[in-house]
């Protein structure tokens, strides 16, 4: 029977890529790349959501602020009616003691 031929490892024993670095290193390098890529692309992902998410919620600050701003132009008038209505009412209250003192001519 013929003896095989061992191979004896080259270097440290550990494999090795191509570049020469330790086949561990390299795939570990890949992965944490893979992984940023990863992270980029959910982070542009998200940074889109949020515009969009802002646009919306602008749009809807600018709603309110318009509904706000009428809101706040009823109230004056209502308030001014008010007043005129007071003015007018406490006047007719002045002119009747008036003139319910003078006879009928």
């Amino acid at each position: 029977m013929a003896m095989k031929e061992q191979k004896k490892p080259v270097g440290n024993g550990k494999a090795e890529c191509r570049c020469g670095e330790p086949a561990e290193r390299a795939v570990s390098e890949a992965a944490s790349e893979a992984a940023l890529e990863s992270e980029e692309a959910a982070a542009e992902m998200m940074s889109e959501e949020q515009s969009l998410a802002i646009a919306e919620l602008e749009t809807k600050l600018g709603e309110a602020e318009a509904a706000a701003e009428k809101n706040r132009d009823l109230y004056i008038h209502a308030v001014a009616d008010l007043d005129n209505y007071r003015r007018k009412a406490q006047r007719e209250k002045q002119e009747l003691a008036k003139y319910a003192l003078q006879p009928f001519v």
